[in-house]
């Protein structure tokens, strides 16, 4: 019995979904690479474009380039007692 496409795509999708909440929960980064030969193929592009979503509907999210990332939380780690108002879960 072979799986399908789709199942195969729902898999991947939960795994990293199971793996962004969890590094959510812990208040910790979670990096994605993309490198186009590999992500460029229309259903890998849906993914990734669902879980970007969903990671932008939690509070406290921060999603861009890494160097965007760094400048945003610089302040917080230059000066714990100002700088970004970070959500509990992620001080």
């Amino acid at each position: 019995m072979t799986k399908s496409i789709e199942w195969e795509m729902d898999h991947k999708k939960d795994i990293r979904l199971s793996e962004f909440e969890g590094f959510y929960d812990q208040g910790s980064c979670l990096t994605f690479v993309l490198q186009p030969q590999i992500i460029g193929r229309v259903s890998r592009i849906r993914m990734i474009e669902e879980i970007i979503v969903h990671i932008k509907s939690k509070p406290g999210e921060l999603t861009g380039a890494a160097h965007q990332i760094c400048m945003a939380a610089l302040p917080r780690l230059l000066d714990k007692k100002k700088g970004l108002d970070w959500p509990e879960n992620l001080k």
